[in-house]
């Protein structure tokens, strides 16, 4: 700095200063203000709870028939929970749906239920929904007496077989798939004449009342079986009473049951195309003779399994694939 200028130079530092302070001032009253106006517009949360559809495929069902339900949104869910007949309702996201297949149990009596469901959308805001499904009786028709030859009585009376059969089988439903591996409407997975219906009431170990779980298909021994639909086996082994089985898992809780095989021709694991062979008929296990015992399972509730032949449980929400 310049002694003899010093006046003239502090004059014109000052002048750099007030500016300098005046922009900085400026510019921090910019900032403070901006502070204090976006966290109202960045941080503003949306208390909206989601708006839900639910649709009750049929409005009314039969006993042993199969009932969908399908949920919608007006906005991205995280999670949704369904309620009826004092059991949960497991949905599955299919395209832009949510759907669950309920079975409907033969001895559920007919009245009308209540069908409850959760949504909790991604901020976590909920909405509840009831509606109401009437349930209506069955025409099963009487059954047969069921008579066992001498070698296979003790099936009749082994209880400890019994719970055997029933365990492995739990077993196999309870291999969660979380998609859909059906495509369409099944077919029927042998050829013969209808020797029990589904439902039907029969008479064994004396006793009346038994309603039966599945279609019995009778036919001589070697009737080619197939897969019903698209899926991978779950089970195939012989049983004790259901002698020697298949069951095919077709996601979200769907299965179809073959039981008295006289042989199979897949494994466990193994995937399986509509159609394709997985066995031949027999009579083995508790059988009276050459038939399929074949069933439909959804949520481990038996339905009856010819539905699955007439109707599509496909449905993603789209016109082109209603039911």
């Amino acid at each position: 700095m310049i002694l003899e200028h010093g006046n003239t130079v502090k004059t014109k530092l000052s002048l750099r200063t007030a500016t300098a302070i005046l922009f900085m001032g400026l510019l921090g009253m910019a900032i403070l203000s901006a502070m204090h106006v976006l966290p109202t517009s960045v941080y503003c949360l949306d208390n909206t709870p989601p708006e839900i559809e639910l649709i009750l495929k049929p409005e009314s069902v039969i006993q042993g028939r199969t009932l969908m339900l399908v949920a919608q949104s007006d906005q991205p869910i995280s999670r949704i929970t369904g309620r009826i007949f004092r059991k949960d309702a497991e949905f599955y996201r299919n395209g832009d749906i949510y759907r669950s297949l309920v079975g409907i149990p033969v001895s559920q009596k007919p009245g009308q239920y209540a069908i409850e469901i959760t949504v909790e959308g991604q901020n976590g805001n909920q909405s509840r929904l009831q509606k109401t499904i009437q349930v209506m009786e069955g025409d099963f028709g009487r059954g047969s007496i069921i008579a066992l030859p001498k070698s296979k009585s003790h099936l009749a009376t082994d209880d400890e077989l019994q719970k055997i059969d029933s365990a492995k089988r739990s077993e196999a439903y309870k291999q969660l798939e979380l998609n859909q591996l059906w495509q369409d409407k099944s077919i029927s997975p042998t050829e013969g004449r209808i020797s029990s219906a589904f439902g039907a009431h029969h008479i064994f170990k004396g006793k009346a009342g038994f309603a039966h779980s599945g279609l019995d298909i009778a036919n001589k021994v070697g009737t080619p079986v197939k897969a019903a639909n698209f899926g991978i086996v779950a089970l195939a082994e012989t049983l004790p009473i259901g002698g020697t089985s298949v069951i095919i898992n077709h996601g979200q809780e769907v299965f179809s049951v073959y039981c008295h095989l006289d042989s199979i021709s897949v494994n466990k694991g193994n995937k399986v195309d509509k159609g394709q062979l997985i066995g031949t008929m027999g009579t083995t296990g508790r059988s009276t003779g050459s038939h399929l015992h074949w069933e439909f399972r959804i949520n481990g509730v038996p339905v009856d399994p010819t539905e699955w032949t007439e109707r599509d449980f496909s449905w993603d929400g789209t016109e082109k694939s209603e039911p």
